[in-house]
């Protein structure tokens, strides 16, 4: 039968019909989704229906089962359920799957999520892994799992670890957020995870599973360069990755860049599925800003615009869910605590939900929730709240009318599945850690931001965004780079980096191996960095830095008269690669604890 005979799958019946997937779990799953999106009948998003009439997109076809898969579309197009119903699929032949995720609490989330909608298929190893959650690390590594969650760093450290169980039988790795490869913290160790992966494909024997790349990213980049590395050779001809891809957003979004005097621009996309009606696609005006003078002090100001925008959506809408993005941990519990002086709403009894605060342990941060903000259904979210009072509040937060106000920082604001009607981009610096100088939001940052509010299933509502711009110059970049920017290209967050720097992670792509220069030659060949035209790199240089830095050593067997050197990691360097830390770290900590240095210290205290 040809492809075109085939009837288009349009609804979960279809699914089952033509790939025999659990009917107990797609009923279910589509009862919950139907009652999550307030529908009588749940509809396939755009993306969805492309995906699934997909070719090469279910697996049982030799001649696509090897092809890896991009699947890019808006924020909350529907990119979750996608990547669910593949791994349905691998269940089906009893092969197993591994999410990414950047964020601890994504894990989570998305953990609970396919750990409900599993459970009809008889699916109990749901594991999640982070740092929040190791009580399964041990099963995963050993390959006893049949769905985990990961966040990325903790996948880059297992892969390194494992004794090579790990991906057996894994048929499938989820990416999500695959344009989080262009960021600086978390993007390296997740290129070259994914890089292990691709070698362990190309080595893989006959009848050795090998595992499928699915990649989920916005369409607000390009994903040229994924596209060429993921496109592999496979009995002498190559084979592209599958492309899924679909701009369009199934809820309407507004998009402000508001001045602190309360001048505004706004940028409006339609949504495909709900229709707002008279809504133009630029506008713009002022709001009121009671108390803004020229010389007000920087954060007075901007709290005299905060408070002003709060109480025109409070009017407009009373029962609003508003997350405000602040870079700081002391910032969000300042601002949640400025906000609820406002009295936006009134002060109720805790809900029975609410009362199980009361449950976890005090501290300063349970005190000021309990007794100042969650009664006025505010709440403020960040890393330094334990990690039980953090899945409370999320989980508060996705109850009809418990919350309407939560300040967090990136914690809550990227990836994650939240009932959001506006998002408020209180600050565009954002701190990135390691020592580094802050930054300001990407335009892919700023797009992922954003696209949290007015999602297809949680709020059905047309969402609303406003960034606060503190001058006129800032407000006109902030239209251009972020509302109006170009899409970028996703690169290589090591595209820049030198032999010292990108030494580090050849460790995890060593492992146990014998290996000579021309064998690192070949590694970066293969490297999304090269892939991007990336700084080239000295490989004579990179096995000196890491003989002086005394993580690799010519291999015991190497003979000294052979055209080539042959090289091996140390018990050292085995020690340090799950962890990529820089070679002046690696010689600090040598030198602290290997080579005396403690001892010596202690001598010298005594």
């Amino acid at each position: 039968m040809n492809s075109s005979d085939v009837k288009k799958i349009a609804s979960f019946d279809d699914i089952i019909e033509q790939h025999q997937l659990s009917r107990d779990a797609l009923k279910a799953l589509e009862k919950r989704l139907s009652q999550q999106a307030n529908m009588d009948e749940f509809q396939f998003t755009s993306l969805q229906k492309e995906a699934f009439n997909k070719e090469g997109f279910w697996r049982g076809d030799p001649k696509t089962d090897s092809q890896h898969v991009i699947v890019q579309g808006a924020t909350s197009s529907g990119k979750t359920l996608v990547s669910e119903m593949a791994i349905m699929d691998c269940l089906k032949s009893r092969k197993k799957s591994i999410v990414l995720v950047p964020l601890k609490a994504m894990v989570r989330e998305r953990c609970e999520s396919l750990q409900e909608d599993l459970k009809p298929l008889g699916t109990g190893q749901v594991y999640a892994s982070s740092s929040d959650f190791q009580d399964h690390d041990g099963d995963i590594v050993n390959g006893d799992y049949e769905v985990a969650v990961i966040v990325y760093e903790k996948f880059f450290a297992m892969l390194t670890q494992a004794s090579g169980n790990m991906m057996n039988d894994c048929a499938l790795l989820v990416v999500d957020e695959m344009q989080m490869l262009s960021s600086i913290n978390r993007g390296p160790k997740l290129e070259i995870s994914i890089q292990k992966i691709l070698r362990r494909n190309e080595s893989s024997r006959k009848n050795t599973v090998e595992t499928r790349i699915m990649c989920l990213t916005t369409s607000d980049c390009k994903a040229n360069y994924i596209y060429k590395w993921l496109t592999v050779r496979k009995n002498g001809m190559e084979q592209p990755p599958i492309l899924i891809s679909c701009p369009k957003r199934p809820v309407g979004l507004k998009e402000y860049v508001i001045q602190l005097d309360g001048k505004w621009r706004m940028r409006y996309t339609a949504g495909e599925n709900i229709k707002d009606i008279d809504v133009k696609s630029e506008d713009e005006g002022a709001l009121d800003v009671p108390g803004y003078v020229k010389e007000c002090k920087m954060e007075q100001a901007k709290q005299a615009l905060l408070k002003a925008l709060l109480l025109k959506i409070h009017e407009d809408n009373p029962k609003a869910k508003v997350l405000v993005f602040a870079n700081g941990r002391n910032k969000t519990k300042k601002l949640a605590e400025f906000i609820a002086q406002l009295k936006l709403t009134e002060v109720k009894r805790l809900s029975d939900t609410a009362k199980e605060i009361n449950n976890y342990d005090g501290d300063e941060y349970q005190n000021i929730l309990k007794e100042n903000l969650l009664p006025r259904s505010i709440a403020f979210h960040n890393a330094a709240l334990s990690v039980a009072l953090r899945e409370f509040i999320e989980q508060l937060y996705k109850q009809e009318g418990a919350l309407c106000y939560v300040v967090a920082t990136e914690t809550l604001t990227i990836g994650m599945n939240m009932p959001v009607d506006v998002m408020i981009l209180y600050d565009t610096i954002v701190h990135r850690g390691g020592g580094t100088p802050p930054e300001a939001l990407t335009s892919q940052e700023y797009k992922n931001f954003v696209g949290r509010a007015g999602r297809l299933g949680q709020t059905n509502r047309m969402g609303e965004s406003y960034v606060f711009a503190t001058s006129k110059t800032d407000a006109d970049k902030y239209w251009d780079s972020y509302v109006n920017c170009r899409t970028e290209e996703i690169e290589s967050a090591l595209i820049y980096a030198n032999e010292i720097e990108q030494a580090p992670y050849y460790l995890s792509l060593l492992g146990e191996e014998e290996y000579t220069q021309e064998d690192l030659e070949k590694l970066w060949n293969k490297s999304f960095s090269k892939c991007c035209s990336g700084t080239s790199l000295n490989m004579d240089r990179v096995v000196r830095e890491l003989m002086k830095a005394k993580l690799c050593q010519r291999a015991e067997e190497s003979d000294d008269e052979s055209d080539e050197d042959v090289y091996e990691l140390s018990d050292y360097g085995r020690l340090m690669a799950p962890y990529a830390f820089s070679l002046d770290t690696c010689k600090k900590i040598r030198k602290l604890f290997f080579d005396g240095g403690l001892r010596r210290v202690r001598r010298e205290k005594g």
